[in-house]
């Protein structure tokens, strides 16, 4: 859950973090017994770290931005179109 308001005035100046929580979901057991790590039974417990899902979540952060640039130099052409017809 994202908080965009600061005050009652609109805060534009990024992204604050409401809350962190730990992932309690198991790590993931491999069986390399010769590994120094590796438990009693020849197990090595790695993060559940799920690469598809990561790489999805970065694809989608990374066009989020690039559709807020966008929209950032389109605001700032336009505001620079209109000063130009001011300007005569």
């Amino acid at each position: 859950m994202l908080d965009n308001t600061l005050g009652g005035y609109h805060d534009i100046g990024g992204v604050r973090v409401l809350e962190i929580t730990e992932d309690n979901g198991a790590p993931r057991m491999t069986y390399q017994p010769d590994h120094p790590d590796a438990n009693e039974d020849g197990y090595v417990a790695y993060p559940n770290v799920n690469l598809v899902r990561e790489m999805t979540d970065m694809l989608v952060a990374s066009r989020a931005y690039e559709a807020n640039l966008s929209v950032v130099t389109t605001t700032r052409d336009m505001w620079n179109g209109a000063l130009d017809v001011m300007r005569g």
